[in-house]
Formats: structure tokens, C-alpha cells, sequence
């Protein structure tokens, strides 16, 4: 670290003395002398017209550019009232004083120039939806707009997928989102498609990112028209499935000098629920278990996200970022359990077990940046800290009956209750150095360092009076440490472009059990490299290969080792000694006329964690975790966008993926699976501000793990319309109005068969109502730094 420290140093000091940066100031007035006041200010390099710098005028018509190096501009002053001013200076060794610079009264007023890109691009290193000026810009939260991405797939309680079944990360602006799951959905409902730029999609993560990186990144940019003042939106949703469930929000922009502050207001409350249909058959036993679990939640939800960032002057910028994410609820399922004879299948006894979970979860998260310009190409030094504290308390009250086959109490019944407390703290530190140069060409180092502490305990206790069980309980310790390098190189030439970077990770841990004295342990360094190549034949086509090298460390709660009794006949319980495993992609990328997306895709993975099912000697169904196979996928797909007719809007994604996995445990195994997948989605412009979209997608079957996963298919349809030149939005959403969205999984082991069936609250009928407001001038969004904690924050959610 302090060799990367010096060497950042000495990088900035060769950086201040060699490049001498000095101004050009002047005034702005009219023909009659009288000054023009919040006229924007434009500077450009000459040659290739890279943005500079830009400013507005002052109330006395007065401006200043400061820090400019050497070299040829060209400026632009523009006004809605006046012509555009346009000229060419040269800064040579001194500042340039422009004097009064005359602008002259438009004959004709143009209200807005637009410049329109194509919906889908593409980049070196990644995929670009752009939202701003599409059909999708208004009306929509930013949730529901991931979906305009064929190849991304939301639900309505919390899913985001891609390619089907992969996971994501999700970032905005840069800033990892510190959420998952349903609290990650509530964020993201507060933010309109009003303000949103575009979206960046990254299959295969380059160097910069943590080599553990969940899935493809999603990057959300917002539009950079935050204003001076106070802008933002207020929405509410209403939701029925079974049952009702509420949700409301607000995001708030205050822009004033050179303090730009956020705020982020979310909350949720309602009751949810999951259904269960379980059938095991014994092979070895004649009796077959019939369960049926009815589970409902009942939730109230607080989601609080503050920043602020700090312009000191115009090269040093200093940052803060607060989260709050408060959760309580209370599960209560009734599990019942019909125990057959396979000779005849008729009932020999019935078990019912009555389980009670409350749960109160309080996330925070704190992380504070600083940023130094060096130059004005984008050349910039980056470090910052981040902190999050994570704590779980959930307890479990099971009360077991027995029953025989005529609803006799057959034996005294049990009950057990279970407290099962989590804390984790985690700290992370990052120092980040990147130098842009002249001739297309950026070099990127990175460092950074990650302290994690986890305490979980279990405690059982027997009968209503509270009995402690100390066989039963016990206490997992696990402390982690990783430092990470990371460099990598960016050059374009002609059709060509490249990015070269190699990521170092070290990683030691420790894990004990207090209460058995077993202790587990691993120090290891890996690299992590990866290879982009670009060439572009022309404008409208783009031909891209990737190639990177992963890890998939396992999330912190499948390391504990405690059984989690769910009845007398399931148990969930962790794996200590899991190991985290390595993924290799490669990836081939063809982009034509700007609309037609070709991909295939090659990936390996060894000693992949996988879910697996096994049975104790008291019959009891253990899930739990282990390196058990390798993997291999294949993939092809093809993605489209066009319009059928002015008013009728279509995208598509299809894809076919073959997987193979060999199994290497006692029993090794091999299982092979081409699984087709497809998605489209349909969007009717009825009015400028009233829209129908019909989507709808089919997964055939697949894996679950190394199970078999049955075919899955949802059709949704929603209706949106705006009023008030678009600031009030209303958006009525039908999610599976048909009720065919399942979910079916064949678990066929050595000694047993389990099918399962779960049905979710997906079905549902949902209106949303949100207000954007704002006052003030037009001004710059807020630093786009890079979050340095993603992975960490991924194995929490997990």
C-alpha cells in the first residue's frame, strides 16, 4: 500500500509541475451594453472537440474558465434570447482576458436542439441503453425501466435477472446501490425515467470492478440537468395480490453553489406469501412425505439514503453517502406433513408443525470519497472509505402435533424455540489513480483493502419454559481481510480499440466455532486478468470480444454451520468449509445497423457451490451447500429493437443455452441441458402521453442447482398516462394476470425423490402515482464515483 501511495504521489507532483494551466475570463453583454446573465459558456479542444470545461455567466454577465493547459479551443457562449457566439482562442504560457464579448438578439427562438441516439450502443467494454428521448423517457419508475434491456428481466418482488436466470449488481451513477432484493426494487421505484440518461450493461466486468463481482453490472446514469434549487419526485403505489401491500417514496435534489445534496425516502408495508407442495419418496423405505407449507409475511419496510457532495473549487471534490435500511416482519407458516405407505398410499400419520419468525434487520452503510482533477482531459486521483454495519435478528418459534391417520393425537407434541442473532461490520478503504492522454489512449491503478468481522450465534431452547439446548447451539466467528491491485490500459486507434487490465486479490480468513472449538482457515492470492477488443467496420456495426476471470466467494450465511429446524422432517444448515470457485468467459459480440445484437458466449467454472438435498439417519431432508460439480455454458442469443409502425414499438431477446455439469462427489454424475429462453416485449404509443406495453417471456427447463428445474412463463401488461406536461405520471400494472408463473423443481438423489412446487406473490394488479417537480437553473448532476464495497455487500444479500 505504501509503495502504491508513493508512487500516486510522485504521479501528481511530475503532474502539477509540467502541466502550467492558466484562464481566459470576459464579459457577456448585449448590443445595447446591457449584460447577459446565465448565458452558458462552452469550451472545446480545437481539434476533436472534447467538452473542456463549462460554466454560465454571472448576474453582471461575467465568467471565468480556469486551469486550462496549453493549446488551441474553441468557445461557444449560447443564450435562448440570443445568437450563439462562437470563436477560436489559444492559450500560450498566459491567462487570456476576452474582454466584452457582444452577442446579438435571435430573429428566430429555438427552444431546444435534440440530438437523438439510437437505443442500443455499444462500447468496448460494454452495452449502452439509451433512455433519454426514447419512448420510454416518461412515466415509467427507474425498476421497471431496466426492462426496456432485452436481456434483463424484473418481477414484482424484487428479482432482477439476466440472460434468464444470471444474477446482476446494480450501480447508480457510478455508486455501488447498497440493497438487494426487495429493498434494492423500493430505491429504484423512487426514481422516474424523467431523469434517467441511460443505462450500461457489463457482461463480463473489466479489471476496475472487485474480481468477485455478482453477475453483469448494471450502471444507471442519470441526466446531468440537476438544477440550482430543489427538484424531485413523490410517488405511491398501491398493490394487490392476496393480499394488499403499500409503497411510497420520495428523491429530492438541492443544488446550491457548490453543494449538490440527495435524498432518498422509501417505505413498504403489507403481507406477502409463499406456498409450498413438497412430495418426497423414500427408495429405501416404503413411505413417501406429503407436505403443504402455507407461509404469510407480514413486513413494514423503511429504506433512508442521504449524499452530498462538496465542490471545494474545480479541481477538489469531496463526497458522503449514507443508507438506512430498517426491516421488520414477522413470517407465520403452517406446515403440514402427511406421512404415506407406498404399498397401498394411504395415510399412516400426520404431523403439523405451527412456525413463527420474527425478523428485524438494520443495515448502514457510510461511505465518504475524495476526488482530485488533475487535468482537464479527466485524469483524476480517487480514495475513500467505506463502512457497513450489518445486524439480523431473527427468532423461530416451532409448535410440533402428531397426529395418526384418524387425527388422533398420537404423542405429546414438541416445542422448540430458536434465536439466531448476525452482526457484520465491514470496512474498506480504496486509493484509485487514472491518467488520460491526448492520443486516445487511458491508463488505470487501484488498490484496496477490506477488513470484515462476522459474529452469529444460534440458541435453542426446549418447551415453553425456555430450556436452553446447549447441544444444539452454538456461536460462529468469521473474520476476513482481502487486498486487492489492480492496473489496466485503454487505447483506440482507428477501427481498433483495446482494454488490457490484471486484477491481484489476496485473501486470508479465519473461522471458528466457539461453542465445538472447530476452526477453519485460508491465505491465497489469485489474478484476475481480462482482455477487450473492439473494431467497429463502420458507424452503425460493432464487433467486440471479451474475455475475464472471476471468483464467486460464498455468501457469509451459507458458511455457518448451525441447523436451522424448519419442521421435524427439513433442516437448513451451512458449510464452513466451503471454498469460493473460478469462472472463465469468453464472449463474442456482433452489433448490427445499431439495432441487431448477436452474442455467444463460452464460460467454465470449477468447484461451483451448488444447493444439494441429502437425509440423516432420522429421515430428516438436510439443504445444504458444497463444491460439488464443474460447470461448462454455452450460449447464443440475438436481441432486436424496431419500430412495426410509428406507434407500435417491439424488442426481443432469445437465447439457447447448453450446460454441462459433472458432479464430483461420492457419487459422481454427469448432466447435460439446452435450455432455450425468449422475451419480448411491446410497447403501443396510443397518444405523446399515453402508452401499453404487453410483455411476456417462456424459460424452458433448466437446472436448479443440479436439479431439474420445470419450464416457466409470465405475461404481463401495463398502461401508463401522463398529465401536466408530464409531471404527473399514472401507471396501471397487470403482473401475470393468468397465474401461470410457478416454480417446480425434481430433486432426484441416490437414496430419495423430492419434487417441490412454490408459487409466489407474483400475481398481482398494482397502480402507481408519481409527481416530478422542480425549480431553479440548470446544473451539473452529482460525482460519479465508483463504490468499493459491491462484493461485499453481494455476499450479505445473498
Amino acid at each position: 500500500m505504501r509503495n502504491i501511495l508513493s508512487l500516486f504521489l510522485f504521479l501528481s507532483i511530475i503532474q502539477t509541475v509540467y502541466s502550467q494551466e492558466y484562464s481566459a475570463f470576459g464579459k457577456v453583454i448585449r448590443e445595447n451594453g446591457s449584460p447577459v446573465s446565465s448565458a452558458e459558456v462552452i469550451l472545446s479542444t480545437k481539434s476533436d472537440s472534447v467538452l473542456v470545461k463549462a460554466t454560465v455567466t454571472d448576474d453582471n454577465g461575467k465568467f471565468t474558465l480556469g486551469n486550462l493547459p496549453n493549446g488551441k479551443y474553441a468557445l461557444r457562449i449560447q443564450h435562448k434570447s440570443t445568437a450563439a457566439h462562437n470563436e477560436t482562442l489559444e492559450i500560450n504560457n498566459e491567462s487570456i482576458d476576452l474582454g466584452a464579448i457582444t452577442t446579438y438578439q435571435n430573429t428566430i427562438l429555438i427552444d431546444k436542439i435534440v440530438i437523438v441516439k439510437p437505443l442500443l450502443e455499444k462500447k468496448i467494454n460494454k452495452t449502452i441503453i439509451n433512455v433519454e428521448n426514447s419512448v420510454y423517457k416518461v412515466g415509467q419508475d427507474t425498476y421497471r425501466l431496466l426492462n426496456i434491456s432485452p436481456e434483463i428481466q424484473t418481477d414484482n418482488i424484487g428479482n432482477i435477472t439476466f440472460r434468464g436466470n444470471e444474477s446482476v449488481t446494480v450501480y447508480m451513477d457510478g455508486r455501488k446501490i447498497q440493497l438487494g432484493g426487495r429493498e434494492l426494487m423500493d430505491y429504484l421505484k423512487s426514481i422516474p425515467s424523467e431523469s434517467i440518461k441511460n443505462i450500461e450493461i457489463s457482461s463480463v466486468p473489466s479489471a476496475e470492478f472487485d474480481a468477485s463481482t455478482k453477475g453483469a453490472i448494471i450502471n444507471i446514469n442519470t441526466k446531468s440537468n440537476y438544477k440550482y434549487g430543489l427538484s424531485g419526485t413523490v410517488y405511491n403505489e398501491l398493490q394487490q395480490h392476496r393480499h394488499f401491500q403499500w409503497n411510497a417514496g420520495m428523491m429530492l435534489v438541492y443544488r446550491k453553489k457548490k453543494i449538490i445534496t440527495q435524498a432518498n425516502y422509501t417505505y413498504g408495508t403489507g403481507r406477502g406469501f409463499v406456498d409450498n407442495n413438497d412430495r418426497q419418496t423414500f427408495f429405501n423405505r416404503p413411505i413417501q412425505l406429503n407436505q403443504h407449507e402455507d407461509y404469510k409475511e407480514k413486513i413494514g419496510a423503511h429504506n433512508l439514503s442521504a449524499g452530498l457532495d462538496y465542490n471545494i473549487n474545480e479541481k477538489n471534490v469531496i463526497g458522503a453517502n449514507y443508507i438506512l435500511s430498517y426491516w421488520s416482519g414477522t413470517t407465520t407458516g403452517v406446515s403440514t406433513n402427511s406421512i404415506k405407505n407406498t404399498s397401498d398410499f394411504n395415510v399412516d400419520s400426520i404431523y403439523v408443525t405451527k412456525n413463527e419468525k420474527p425478523l428485524t434487520l438494520r443495515n448502514q452503510t457510510f461511505n465518504t470519497f475524495y476526488r482530485y482533477k488533475i487535468d482537464s482531459l479527466g485524469s483524476k486521483i480517487d480514495a475513500g472509505y467505506n463502512f457497513i454495519s450489518y445486524n439480523n435478528h431473527q427468532e423461530s418459534y416451532l409448535d410440533n402435533n402428531f397426529f395418526d391417520k384418524n387425527n388422533q393425537i398420537m404423542r405429546p407434541g414438541t416445542y422448540l424455540s430458536i434465536k439466531n442473532p448476525l452482526k457484520i461490520n465491514i470496512h474498506t478503504f480504496n486509493l484509485d489513480y487514472n491518467k488520460v492522454f491526448k492520443n486516445e489512449l487511458t491508463a488505470q491503478l487501484g488498490s484496496k483493502y477490506v477488513i470484515s468481522k462476522t459474529n452469529n450465534s444460534i440458541q435453542f431452547f426446549d418447551s415453553l419454559n425456555q430450556v436452553f439446548n446447549p447441544i444444539l447451539s452454538n456461536d460462529f466467528v468469521y473474520d476476513e481481510k482481502l487486498l486487492a491491485f489492480y492496473s489496466s490500459i485503454n487505447k483506440k486507434w482507428g477501427k481498433w480499440g483495446m482494454n488490457l487490465g490484471l486484477r491481484v486479490e489476496n485473501t486470508n480468513y479465519n473461522a471458528n466455532s466457539i461453542t465445538t472449538s472447530e476452526s477453519f482457515s485460508q491465505n491465497r492470492w489469485d489474478l484476475f486478468p481480462s482482455v477487450f477488443v473492439e473494431y467497429k467496420p463502420s458507424d452503425d456495426n460493432t464487433l467486440n470480444f471479451s474475455y475475464g476471470r472471476r471468483i464467486t466467494r460464498p455468501p457469509y450465511k451459507l458458511l455457518n454451520p448451525f441447523e436451522n429446524i424448519e419442521d421435524p422432517f427439513f433442516i437448513s444448515k451451512g458449510n464452513p468449509f466451503l471454498k469460493p470457485y473460478f469462472s472463465n468467459s469468453f464472449e463474442l459480440n456482433y452489433l448490427l445497423n445499431k439495432k441487431h445484437n448477436f452474442t455467444l458466449l463460452y464460460q467454465r467454472s470449477t468447484d461451483v457451490i451448488n444447493n444439494i438435498f441429502v437425509t440423516n439417519v432420522n429421515s430428516q431432508t438436510i439443504s445444504t451447500y458444497d463444491n460439488i460439480n464443474d460447470e461448462e455454458m454455452y450460449l447464443a442469443s440475438f436481441s432486436t429493437f424496431f419500430d412495426i409502425y410509428k406507434w407500435w414499438n417491439f424488442n426481443a431477446y432469445a437465447n439457447v443455452v447448453y450446460r454441462r455439469i459433472k458432479v464430483n462427489n461420492a457419487h459422481p454424475q454427469s448432466y447435460e441441458k439446452a435450455t432455450p429462453y425468449i422475451r419480448i416485449n411491446n410497447t403501443f404509443k396510443i397518444k405523446d402521453d399515453f402508452f401499453i406495453e404487453i410483455n411476456g417471456s417462456y424459460f424452458a427447463r433448466s437446472f436448479y442447482s443440479v436439479y431439474d428445474l420445470a419450464p416457466q412463463a409470465v405475461v404481463n401488461m401495463s398502461f401508463r398516462k401522463s398529465f401536466f406536461k408530464n409531471k404527473l405520471n399514472v401507471n396501471l400494472s397487470f403482473n401475470d394476470p393468468f397465474n401461470i408463473k410457478r416454480i417446480r423443481v425434481n430433486v432426484n438423489e441416490t437414496d430419495f425423490n423430492r419434487q417441490i412446487e412454490n408459487r409466489l406473490a407474483i400475481r398481482s394488479v398494482s397502480l402507481r402515482l408519481s409527481y416530478n417537480f422542480s425549480k431553479g437553473k440548470k446544473n451539473t448532476n452529482r460525482e460519479q464515483i465508483q463504490s468499493t464495497n459491491s462484493n461485499e455487500v453481494n455476499r450479505i444479500n445473498q
